[in-house]
């Protein structure tokens, strides 16, 4: 009975600790404006209708940044939107062309540029590593990992991936 009783409370609080991963940071994708690799203007999309995985990187966490937008390419390819965010401050403007240039050749995807770090101040991210952020079909924020890339912690996000069901 006390089994019974103790595999009854795990998978309890195994759910709520589901629910309040997708609720408990109601905060909705800021609107903001980034230049892409080519130089263009981009609004950051928000409230697209479908999944979205943001993928936050800084200059020191690049190669993490990549391997986890690589990851999370290859699991859900079709099934959710992926935006690659390269947080790149301190940069002069003079050399900004370069440095585009530099990022489209070694990472070769579709790359927004944050030039001025203006949205990890606004999602209040913290460190040099890596920031993935999960936003529903409505705009909320349901999940939030970081860290550098390992194929463990690659599985434990899948698998909280798929537990959202952003397929549909």
């Amino acid at each position: 009975m006390q089994a019974l009783t103790l595999r009854f409370l795990l998978n309890f609080w195994a759910l709520m600790a589901i629910a309040w991963t997708c609720h408990a940071e109601s905060e909705t994708p800021p609107a903001m404006t980034l230049e892409d690799v080519d130089g263009r203007k981009r609004d950051i999309p928000t409230k697209s209708g479908k999944w979205q995985v943001w993928v936050i990187g800084s200059r020191d966490s690049a190669k993490d940044s990549a391997a986890w937008g690589q990851a999370v390419e290859a699991g859900f390819k079709n099934q959710l939107d992926i935006v690659s965010i390269a947080e790149i401050s301190g940069i002069p403007k003079l050399l900004r062309s370069w440095v585009r240039g530099k990022v489209a050749r070694e990472h070769g995807r579709f790359i927004l540029i944050d030039w001025e770090g203006t949205l990890r101040k606004r999602l209040s991210l913290e460190g040099p590593f890596p920031h993935l952020i999960v936003w529903d079909p409505h705009g909320e924020r349901c999940l939030q990992a970081h860290g550098a890339y390992s194929s463990e912690k690659w599985l434990h996000l899948k698998q909280k991936l798929e537990e959202l069901n952003p397929s549909s």
